[in-house]
């Protein structure tokens, strides 16, 4: 089972600071949020995912999907934006995509996102950025403090696993774990919701 067919992981409340010395006034671009799962760390959400999987198929809350099987002609799940700002909030479409998934495998400094740019990042050690970073913006702490944005399913799915209790407020590249609702589609793809507010999750159970 292809559990990572199509993978959408939002940094929906996530931002980074630079740091300015006392007096100093500073300018120019503000640096772009990044993120990092390690392979290790990936590994054991992909390990956790298909146990959990194979958990609801036994309960019977989940149908199990077989790509052949499936009609060629069956369209994919079509995606929405998955990012929201609560009724009556005064500013209008204050989202930004800080990065797209890296398409190009060699590293580092060999970025390809989906339009052939370069909105993408890598690094040395091997790691190619692999989610659509979707960020509130701007004020994206006072967003998050404020519980302003809303995280919303880019499309019916039924939960397969949610991890919760992790910090929230690196203000840094870190590998840490991170607070994340999976869900799985018809078509048989999933889509990951990753660098949440902690403690903010759907009260939804899995299956």
């Amino acid at each position: 089972m292809a559990l990572l067919a199509a993978t959408v992981a939002l940094g929906a409340l996530s931002t980074t600071v630079q740091a300015a010395l006392p007096g100093a006034v500073r300018g120019g671009a503000a640096p772009l949020p990044t993120d990092e799962i390690t392979p290790a760390e990936r590994a054991r959400i992909d390990t956790a995912i298909a146990r959990n999987v194979d958990a609801l198929l036994q309960a019977g809350r989940l149908t199990a999907f077989t790509p052949k099987l499936a009609p060629k002609s069956a369209p994919l799940v079509p995606l929405q934006w998955p990012l929201r700002l609560v009724p009556g909030h005064p500013e209008k479409g204050a989202r930004t995509i800080t990065n797209f998934v890296d398409n190009d495998p060699a590293y580092p400094n060999q970025l390809r996102d989906y339009n052939c740019g370069a909105r993408t990042y890598d690094q040395a050690n091997g790691y190619n950025h692999q989610g659509t970073d979707i960020t509130a913006y701007p004020f994206a702490w006072r967003k998050m403090d404020n519980e302003e944005a809303i995280v919303v399913a880019a499309a019916p799915g039924i939960i397969v696993m949610k991890e919760d209790g992790q910090f929230d407020r690196s203000c840094a590249l870190n590998m840490q774990p991170w607070n994340a609702v999976y869900l799985r589609h018809a078509d048989g793809s999933m889509t990951l919701y990753g660098h949440l507010k902690a403690s903010s999750l759907t009260s939804k159970g899995t299956g």
